[in-house]
């Protein structure tokens, strides 16, 4: 047994350090650079392996503090405990391995070498029970099937054996096998052996399926007061990050709506503004003229993007600027990110794209304030009014003719009110206002009806924020109501969601 552990670590260390060596890397955290290409092989591996179907559960594992590793290994156990590590190596095409393997290579650590076993040799042996292996999938699921073969094979002189995993062996899947007499092990289990967070590989891709989630849906009269209250129903995926914490992207259906202030808020938009800053400021001007707007489905953040969230992809490789890794005033795992620009928020949906192989980004203004309405008309998605027992906002302002209430001067955590709108979506009013892709316009004039970012004219200096904020007063909070701010600048007032497509 010690044998066999002293011969895997002796063995995994000197890939390392080859590979290292080949690729012009270094064990140096500050030196230390992934192989191009890296997040990608290693995603179309883990979605191969995890997308699998006869596995029942996935226990995941992750490398010791500092440990560098170029080859990225799975521990499979099979539905009769026959357990072995399946692992790909950079240097493979992998996504040709995955969808078209030439074969199986089995690892011999008595004599350090890999039998070569082809797809050829393997369907002639179960020919009788007309086995086909058009993938890893295919492979993985028939193992049990396949034990006996290797097995009685293991050792067989008469199959080829390689003394590494190189050139055309780089387009065989590389099953490392546990020694025979440890078979019997414990219920299945896949597990993945990641490298350290520091050199970005945190995040895991699980965004294979979609579960159903219940919530509680509110609506306030004109005084801000509940006058019914729902269960509502949606569906999202869980995007799973090292640290724990989790991004829930909740399905959007495709719908039209009407974007914009409609005329019988124009009044009201005007005598709040004239109540609270002695002038009539123009803001329906900003939200004019209401145009319908036909949004295609996309997923988007259940929650304001989190402090512990933020944390995380902050630790991924650099894509175009520095993030820093607490840039917030208040301070909380479960507080929404705030105090960072446009730019910032740009900046971690791509290196949560790179990370997951999907398109992460900001939403468009339109998908903002569709997805804000969830099907609804009225000023809030709440109703004609919002109140501060469901809202973070300044309640020494309301909005019309809405109670007055606790101004808090800071963040709370994402959800704590506890009821979200009828597309299952928390803080949408308040809290903090939210970035979006847009340039800032004045106007409405122009814009385009298809959900699409207006990115074309306007002043790009300024981005649009939308949802109002702890800081100000109810108006702000409206579903219509948007802002200029500019693109570079840090405000505690200021955080963001995200949305996915592909």
């Amino acid at each position: 047994m010690k044998r066999l552990i002293l011969t895997t670590i002796v063995f995994l260390a000197s890939v390392a350090v080859v590979v290292g060596i080949a690729l012009g890397l270094g064990l140096d955290d500050n030196k230390y650079r992934l192989p191009v290409g890296y997040y990608g092989q290693y995603n179309l591996a883990q979605r191969a392996i995890e997308n699998t179907k006869c596995f029942e559960r996935i226990d995941r594992s992750y490398a010791p503090e500092k440990l560098v590793i170029d080859p990225f290994s799975f521990t499979v156990t099979t539905r009769s405990d026959w357990k072995i590590v399946v692992w790909f190596t950079s240097d493979m095409d992998v996504r040709r391995v995955c969808e078209h393997p030439e074969g199986l290579l089995l690892y011999d650590p008595a004599r350090r070498n890999w039998q070569v076993y082809s797809l050829q040799f393997l369907s002639r042996e179960l020919n009788a029970s007309n086995s086909t292996f058009k993938n890893v999938s295919d492979l993985l699921c028939n193992l049990d099937e396949l034990a006996p073969i290797l097995r009685a094979n293991y050792k067989n002189d008469q199959i080829p054996s390689t003394a590494s995993v190189s050139g055309e062996y780089l387009r065989y899947l590389v099953v490392d096998v546990i020694p025979w007499k440890r078979i019997r092990t414990t219920p299945l289990a896949v597990k993945l052996l990641r490298i350290n967070a520091r050199d970005g590989s945190l995040v895991r891709s699980a965004a294979g399926s979609l579960q159903g989630i219940d919530f509680d849906v509110v609506r306030l009269d004109s005084r801000g007061e509940a006058v019914l209250n729902q269960t509502g129903h949606a569906k999202c995926y869980l995007e799973s990050l090292v640290n724990g914490s989790t991004l829930e992207m909740v399905q959007i259906p495709a719908g039209t709506f009407k974007m914009g202030s409609p005329s019988s808020e124009k009044e009201v938009i005007s005598q709040d503004s004239i109540k609270n800053f002695g002038a009539d400021l123009g803001y329906y001007g900003q939200e004019y003229p209401q145009h319908a707007v036909t949004v295609p489905s996309f997923y988007m953040g259940r929650f304001e993007v989190t402090q512990a969230q933020w944390r995380a992809v902050a630790l991924l490789p650099k894509v175009r600027r520095e993030l820093a890794s607490e840039p917030w005033v208040f301070k909380g795992d479960d507080l929404p990110v705030e105090n960072v620009t446009r730019l910032d928020a740009g900046e971690f949906c791509e290196r949560l794209s790179r990370a997951t192989m999907r398109k992460y980004r900001l939403p468009t203004e339109a998908e903002w304030e569709y997805a804000c309405r969830a099907g609804t008309s009225t000023t809030f998605h709440f109703g004609e009014t919002i109140a501060p027992e469901f809202v973070n906002f300044n309640g020494s302002y309301p909005w019309a003719s809405g109670s007055w209430g606790i101004e808090r001067q800071e963040t709370t955590p994402v959800g704590s009110f506890g009821f979200a709108n009828s597309f299952g979506l928390y803080d949408m009013h308040g809290n903090v206002r939210e970035w979006c892709m847009d340039v800032w316009h004045d106007t409405y004039d122009g814009a385009p009806t298809d959900g699409s970012a207006w990115m074309v004219g306007g002043d790009d200096t300024f981005g649009v924020t939308r949802g109002g904020d702890w800081f100000q007063m109810g108006s702000g909070a409206r579903s219509a109501s948007r802002r200029q701010w500019e693109t570079i600048s840090h405000n505690s007032e200021c955080g963001f969601r995200v949305v996915a497509t592909w």
